[in-house]
């Protein structure tokens, strides 16, 4: 048996509180297109081949990275003699059952039985569920027993707890021991580990790597602890592997599982992913859901502290999700330092993946040392702070790597181990799309790879406000947006930052929605620059639709000032005109 419970891990997904796009539009058909052609598009721009993908599952301790390796290859050998028609050589009866029902689609006679995608997807299952009993049977005791077995849930269904219309042909979940599979349903939506797409024919993959762009939404939407995300593509007896960053996705090369070799690959994948620590297997190890006290409990740095010490609040679930497939992924949890105090917080924590150098020590463009920074400077100069927030505690957010020493959470964190193939593998695609582009446009200028480096960070702040539309009155509304707009002054006068980002969701009220109870609140500085004497030019579109100033919208390369600010907030106004408020 496993170390792990499955109905005990702290480390998976649970549902939040969040509006769903599927809402927005009635006509279902016109929906399934535009998620049809947009995952079309994020394939087109996002997706890079790289081989050595799979590497990033593996232990970071060379003497358990060896262990796993060795486990994989006898356990692939085992079931060669199992295809052989020799199951007297498995150890087990359950596994020697799941190796008979894999046995057609490892030697390649299934395809040759009709279309049927269903019968790939049992096979599938049977294939997890025979490395799974190989796994519990194990005597590598350099290794111990494996965290958790990855077992296949009901194909081409719903997940549970999902208010999407998304069918998840295949729902891979974590599993404490290998007779789970006897017993497993629908997977519920916060228990998927990793999804999966079958496909007939190898030339599908391409059909079923869009199909998995739009399972890995779910994901960040519904497990509010989700890093990055695995996923697996079976075309035919093709097993290609893919990991979804927060920029692209990477796809492995392709693992055939009629030959040895790519059999082998694929079995040493599950085997690492059955052994890792749950950061390898794409969770957030310092946020973690107390079934029992129904409540997250979510580590944040103390800045204040000199050995890296963290505070622990505590939150019911995000009022904001992270619904994009790429991107930020920002959340948001009302939260407490005490559990007892949890349904009246104090404190808002912004969970977020920005942009930043990878030189950590500029700050430039770090929210929190923006907070901190204009905070100081109000208070050195005697000026108020009102309409403006305060950070409490936040930094980069740290995990354990494996090997017992503290990193920062960060793109390379995600993909050290191939962080030179990666790199390769990005450039060869930029190439590729320029040469396409030169060749339709006549465009010979040069154009530089965007290789972003993301960084993972949290902040708590305080006060906790309300947004625009809780407020019933448009006396508050105008008392809100002159605070706000009184504190951006201040902040750009005094303190020398330009936000750039202003919306009806960086706009937040305090106190009561009666007349003079109410304040207004300027937050979100993830956009803001230093400004001033040496003022940087940053021509990139930042910014907030439908609220970006017409100069930011076309890509201007003439520099940001106040005045595009002030005409967010023209926006700001006819959109709480038109969509009205409360």
């Amino acid at each position: 048996m496993s170390k792990a419970s499955s109905e005990a891990t702290p480390f998976k997904g649970r549902l939040g509180a969040r509006i769903s796009p599927s809402n927005i539009t009635s006509n279902s058909i016109s929906q399934k297109t535009t998620r049809y052609d947009d995952a079309e598009l994020q394939r087109r721009e996002r997706l890079v081949e790289c081989a050595s993908i799979v590497r990033c599952a593996l232990p970071k301790k060379p003497l358990k990275q060896a262990a796993v390796k060795a486990i994989a290859a006898d356990i692939s050998a085992k079931l060669a003699q199992a295809a052989g028609s020799k199951p007297a050589d498995i150890p087990g009866d359950a596994a020697a059952a799941a190796a008979a029902k894999c046995r057609s689609w490892l030697d390649g006679s299934l395809l040759a039985e009709g279309r049927d995608e269903a019968k790939i997807y049992a096979a599938f299952s049977a294939l997890l569920r025979y490395i799974a009993h190989s796994l519990e049977l194990s005597s590598d005791s350099s290794i111990g027993l494996p965290n958790r077995v990855l077992l296949l849930a009901q194909a081409d269904r719903k997940p549970k707890g999902s208010d999407e219309s998304i069918r998840v042909d295949g729902s891979i979940i974590s599993c404490s021991r290998a007779a789970d599979a006897e017993s497993l349903g629908s997977a519920e939506v916060q228990d998927i580990a990793i999804i999966s797409e079958a496909k007939w024919l190898q030339s599908e993959h391409e059909q079923a790597y869009r199909q998995l762009i739009r399972y890995s939404r779910l994901l960040y939407a519904y497990q509010h602890n989700r890093r990055f995300a695995w996923g697996i593509t079976v075309c035919g007896t093709v097993v290609r592997v893919v990991l979804f960053t927060h920029d692209f996705i990477f796809a492995s090369a392709s693992m055939d599982v009629r030959r040895s070799e790519g059999r082998t690959e694929f079995i040493q994948f599950i085997v690492a992913l059955s052994y890792c620590d749950e950061p390898q297997l794409g969770f957030d190890t310092t946020i973690t859901w107390c079934p029992t006290a129904q409540l997250w409990t979510i580590e944040c740095s103390d800045f204040n502290s000199e050995n890296g010490a963290t505070v622990k609040y505590y939150a019911r679930d995000p009022v904001l999700v992270a619904e994009r497939k790429f991107g930020r992924h920002t959340r948001g949890f009302k939260a407490s330092l005490d559990p007892s105090t949890v349904d009246t917080p104090d404190t808002f924590i912004k969970d977020a993946w920005p942009y930043a150098s990878q030189e950590l020590a500029d700050t430039s463009r770090d929210e929190l040392q923006i907070i901190r920074n204009i905070q100081d400077t109000l208070q050195a100069r005697g000026e108020s702070t009102a309409g403006c927030v305060t950070a409490v505690h936040g930094g980069i957010v740290k995990f354990d790597a494996g090997t017992g020493e503290m990193v920062n959470d960060s793109t390379n964190a995600i993909i050290d181990p191939v962080l030179r193939e990666v790199a390769t593998a990005i450039s060869a695609k930029t190439a590729m799309s320029e040469a396409n582009e030169d060749e339709a446009y006549g465009d010979g200028e040069s154009k530089e790879a965007d290789i972003r480096f993301r960084v993972h960070r949290r902040i708590a702040i305080q006060p906790v406000g309300r947004p625009l539309y809780t407020f019933d009155s448009p006396y508050a509304l105008i008392i809100i947006l002159a605070d706000a707009m009184e504190a951006h002054t201040r902040i750009l006068k005094t303190c020398g930052y330009l936000h750039r980002d202003l919306s009806i969701n960086n706009i937040m009220g305090t106190g009561q929605a009666r007349m003079g109870m109410c304040r207004g609140l300027l937050t979100d500085y993830d956009c803001t620059i230093k400004v001033g004497e040496a003022r940087t030019l940053w021509p990139e579109r930042t910014g907030t639709l439908p609220f970006m100033s017409i100069s930011n919208l076309l890509g201007s390369p003439i520099e940001r000032t106040e005045l595009d600010d002030w005409e967010s907030l023209l926006y700001i106004i006819c959109w709480l005109g038109i969509h009205g408020i409360s």
